[in-house]
């Protein structure tokens, strides 16, 4: 298990390192080590909890996504391509985590107030700063590059 999660150690799953997926992830840590960088040069990321949670706080917890409360801007095309792949993932704009149901995508992306131009911009403290500037999806994942 990884302390690099913000989800309690109690929630964790440990992982089955005899199962594919586990050797795939390791191939893939150590092909983005030897190989070229894909995300190009992104520092952070974020799997369907951004796009799920929004500026709501996390699942049995009382803070907001680190990078909603600093503020994260991206590229429309970039959030089109993150958002089909989560939705042809889950087909009914849904996700349950905790028994919680949380729609796909969180109103905070409808909301055109929170769009300029190509740009969606969102910072909690109602500014249109950011830190984090997304620069690539792949799959179910959006990369950052730390501003």
């Amino acid at each position: 298990m990884s302390n690099y999660s913000s989800v309690n150690t109690t929630d964790k799953n440990n992982i089955d390192t005899n199962k594919r997926n586990f050797k795939l992830a390791c191939k893939g840590i150590i092909s983005s080590i030897l190989i070229e960088n894909t995300a190009l040069g992104s520092e952070l990321w974020d799997g369907y909890d951004i796009i799920a949670w929004g500026n709501s706080p996390q699942p049995n917890s009382k803070k907001l996504h680190g990078k909603i409360l600093n503020g994260i801007r991206i590229y429309k095309p970039i959030y089109d391509n993150y958002i089909q792949y989560i939705l042809n993932k889950f087909p009914q704009g849904k996700i349950f985590y905790k028994g919680i149901e949380y729609q796909i995508p969180h109103a905070i992306y409808l909301d055109q107030n929170n769009w300029q131009g190509d740009y969606f911009i969102f910072n909690a403290d109602g500014t249109n700063n950011y830190r984090y500037d997304a620069v690539e999806t792949i799959s179910s994942s959006i990369f950052y590059k730390y501003e």
